[in-house]
């Protein structure tokens, strides 16, 4: 048995011993159960990824494994647009803006697979609960364009207006608004993946973007979460694929895209927004 002459320091090694383990076990992407409790994670392992978080912090979902079933959804209805057919494909390194909703975890990582196969960049922008009322009243998307100098920007906003009454009326004048913030950056508008019908959001969108930047999301089959609502980490993997075969060949402004063939080994650079809408940014 071990005798210490200050008290103080066996007090200070349980505090150590602890603090290692908590640290340890941040970087454990499944959560251990103790008595059917999860055990609260530091943030420590989340500071050393390359993610920049602004006013809260999130928790990083498991990874899936490695998707191959490339064509499992119905890609006919996204492809039911008057897309250029002459347009050739833009060769070129691209830095990508993915800036929206919740949705962009789960696309977010698939999405850097492709930036690592095609030799792209990519950051995205987060804003748990936003709708197109939110970056419509405010001058965000500017900011983040300004910020970053995107060449493409991928937008990923209405997944929590699918109940609006009266949406194309309410909210048309934030859709305008939020397009005039690109400062003519090409760019994507993807759909929100529906759970159920709508009331009109993905016909207000389709019908005020440009021709051939939206891609219509409602029509594909997903597996869900609990919450019934949004796609599994697998399911957005696959998602995300069909989303760029769009951008590859059918939409207005064709990059290349191909189908890649391993997992970038981080995540991209990722701003979280607070869910209340903040006065500036």
């Amino acid at each position: 048995m071990f005798k210490f002459k200050n008290p103080f320091v066996p007090i200070v090694l349980i505090l150590i011993l602890l603090v290692t383990c908590k640290t340890l076990y941040s970087y454990i992407h499944k959560p251990l159960l103790v008595v059917k409790q999860k055990p609260p994670r530091t943030l420590v392992a989340d500071s050393l990824r390359p993610v920049r978080i602004l006013r809260e912090n999130i928790s990083e979902k498991e990874s899936p494994n490695h998707v191959t079933d490339y064509f499992l959804f119905d890609t006919a209805p996204m492809l039911a647009f008057n897309a250029n057919p002459q347009q050739t494909v833009d060769t070129t390194k691209q830095r990508f803006l993915l800036i929206g909703d919740s949705m962009l975890e789960g696309l977010g990582p698939r999405m850097n697979d492709y930036c690592l196969k095609n030799g792209h960049e990519c950051k995205q922008v987060i804003w748990y609960s936003s709708s197109t009322y939110w970056y419509g009243n405010c001058d965000t998307i500017r900011h983040f364009v300004n910020q970053y100098k995107p060449t493409y920007v991928v937008l990923v906003i209405g997944s929590m207006e699918l109940f609006i009454r009266n949406i194309k009326e309410e909210r048309k004048q934030y859709v305008v608004n939020i397009l005039n913030q690109l400062s003519g950056t090409k760019y994507i508008w993807v759909g929100p993946p529906n759970w159920t019908d709508d009331t009109g959001i993905n016909d207000l969108l389709s019908n005020t973007v440009d021709s051939g930047t939206f891609f219509l999301s409602k029509n594909l089959s997903f597996d869900r979460c609990s919450d019934g609502v949004h796609p599994t980490r697998a399911s957005a993997s696959r998602w995300m694929d069909s989303i760029a075969t769009f951008m590859m060949t059918k939409c207005a402004h064709p990059v290349v895209m191909k189908f890649p063939d391993e997992k970038a080994k981080r995540n991209p650079l990722t701003t979280i927004l607070n869910p209340n809408p903040p006065q500036n940014i």
